[in-house]
């Protein structure tokens, strides 16, 4: 049998906050496997523009230091062929190659994200980061990265601060490093999501086992969603994938997981529900159907890196769980750009279902 591992280009899907692939995304990162992107190449430090000072939240002489090395690391990257072989919807993320990207000492903080799609991002982030600065009083700054395994490296090594991540990496830095969740999101009311199997509508497969013979896709090898979580799912119905279906794909994404079984490219695939909703104005719904739900799965964590204070992680949660919910603008917003309906408190024990299946099924 032949496993294909496919990077296909990454349709924008807007409307995601915690993609949990590498996103949240998630929304359509490549995997980090044989990505080609070097650590301190996967990073995009970009300053905001505050709405009350109209100019950038960083000094001039350290930004324009930082693009200067980034123009000359970018140069270099190009001409060695070290550079992403990828197409993106924006250009590529400056990278930052200074020993360590942390602020804390001139009391700013920085705050990881994982988004490919570096502009939409920044329009997502930008509200709650303007909020949390005014509100918690503590400087922030953004910092992106293509996929989850740079951002995981950065928060292991101080370089950031704050990280939204997903459900996947958070157990797996857990059980590294003593960090604690601080919040996770609440998205149409639910502080959790969906893995789901779709297949298309006219598929004879009416159950699990019909998957035998297949070609069946996830999404990539970092998801939750779209491949840990299925991969228990199917190991618990008795299934490996290497040996029971036609085929096996990466897709590089929930969008293009879902696609591929509209047009055929797979017969089925696992996706994160909030893929449905996200594409359901450009594409017909009656084109697939859900053939089982795999798990629900909470929200992926916001951390913060244990040198950072416990009373400034106490008022930053406070205000993202109490405080934000009271500003009806702000909200309106979120729930525009991310879906985004609030804020809950986090606890370890919130992920121990998916430090069973992950951990447990990376020591076998």
């Amino acid at each position: 049998m032949q496993i294909g591992l496919t990077r296909e280009t990454q349709k924008n899907e807007a409307g995601r906050s915690d993609p949990d692939d590498g996103a949240r995304p998630d929304p359509g990162r490549p995997s980090a496997e044989g990505s080609g992107w070097r650590r301190n190449g996967t990073c995009a430090c970009i300053p905001r523009r505050s709405r009350d000072r109209g100019a950038p939240v960083l000094s001039p002489p350290r930004w324009i230091s930082r693009l200067a090395i980034s123009c000359i690391v970018f140069s270099s990257c190009v001409a060695q062929g070290c550079g992403p072989r990828i197409e993106t919807h924006v250009p590529r993320p400056l990278a930052i190659s200074e020993p360590s990207m942390s602020s804390s000492i001139d009391g700013t903080r920085l705050f990881g994200c994982v988004d490919r799609h570096v502009l939409r991002a920044a329009r997502q982030m930008d509200p709650i980061l303007e909020w949390l600065e005014r509100e918690s009083r503590t400087h922030f700054e953004r910092a992106y990265f293509d996929r989850y395994e740079a951002q995981v490296q950065a928060l292991r090594d101080g370089e950031i601060d704050y990280a939204w991540m997903s459900p996947t990496t958070y157990v797996r830095l857990r059980a590294q490093m003593d960090i604690q969740p601080l919040v996770r999101a609440v998205q149409d009311g639910r502080a959790t999501y969906r893995s789901l199997l779709i297949v298309s509508t006219d598929s004879a497969i009416d159950g699990v086992d019909g998957l035998r013979g297949k070609r069946v896709a996830f999404t990539t090898e970092e998801s939750t969603s779209g491949h840990h979580f299925p991969r228990a799912f199917l190991s618990a119905a008795g299934l490996n994938p290497e040996a029971d279906f036609a085929g096996i794909s990466f897709s590089g994404g929930h969008y293009n997981a879902l696609y591929g079984v509209v047009n055929g490219q797979y017969d089925a695939a696992f996706v994160e529900d909030g893929i449905l909703e996200t594409t359901r104005n450009d594409l017909d719904p009656t084109k697939y159907r859900i053939l089982t739900t795999v798990a629900t799965i909470p929200h992926g964590p916001i951390v913060a890196h244990p040198r950072v204070p416990l009373d400034e992680r106490e008022r930053v949660s406070k205000t993202l769980v109490e405080d934000m919910i009271n500003q009806p603008e702000l909200m309106a917003g979120l729930a525009r750009e991310m879906k985004i309906t609030g804020f809950v408190r986090a606890s370890d024990q919130d992920y121990a279902d998916v430090a069973r299946r992950v951990l447990g099924s990376e020591s076998r």
